[in-house]
């Protein structure tokens, strides 16, 4: 069980690092179709997460807390407020553009709805996932995951604040100083 959970922990840091070279404004230059490169993204991002899911799936390991119908309802509540967060996100930018279905049109900075509060909403979203599904399912292999996400954070929002900088300057500079990024009033 521990090797698994080793290996759980190397996937997560693969998949991350993946994801963040493959995001990285170098990469993304190197392509010339910019619709195109989003698509395939999004699809290895999809079927790295569907990957990781399934290997997690199969790892037994023990509950560290008795799961009751209460924590199932506060489980269940973090994933309806992920589900919220996203909705707002893409009320607010094209859902097909975002995954690259079809082409995104003059990239603006976003200020306003979910973005007037919270820079990064979709790792807000991450994360009240991870915690819901972490109180739904209190296991090791979860709280790994967790534990991962958690990490990669700081890193991930690191990195994307540096694209957006270069790509808004001083616009997103004055953002960042006045709208929290994950947790709004505290992070």
């Amino acid at each position: 069980m521990i090797e698994a959970h080793y290996i759980l922990i190397g996937l997560w840091a693969a998949y991350f690092a993946a994801h963040s070279l493959l995001a990285s404004n170098k990469v993304k230059k190197l392509v010339g179709n910019q619709q195109a490169f989003r698509l395939v993204y999004s699809l290895i991002s999809a079927v790295g997460l569907l990957a990781i899911f399934l290997y997690q799936a199969t790892i037994k390991s023990p509950d560290y807390f008795h799961k009751s119908q209460l924590t199932q309802i506060i489980g269940l509540t973090f994933g309806i407020v992920c589900v919220l967060l996203v909705k707002q996100v893409f009320k607010h930018m094209s859902a097909k553009a975002f995954i690259g279905i079809s082409k995104e049109e003059n990239p603006t900075l976003i200020t306003t709805g979910i973005y007037k509060r919270l820079r990064h909403p979709l790792y807000t979203a991450a994360l009240s996932f991870g915690i819901g599904y972490f109180v739904f399912s209190p296991n090791q292999t979860v709280l790994l995951m967790l534990i991962c996400w958690m990490a990669y954070l700081p890193i991930g929002i690191w990195l994307e604040e540096k694209k957006l900088i270069s790509q808004f300057g001083n616009e997103y500079c004055q953002y960042q100083q006045k709208t929290k990024a994950i947790l709004p009033g505290i992070l």
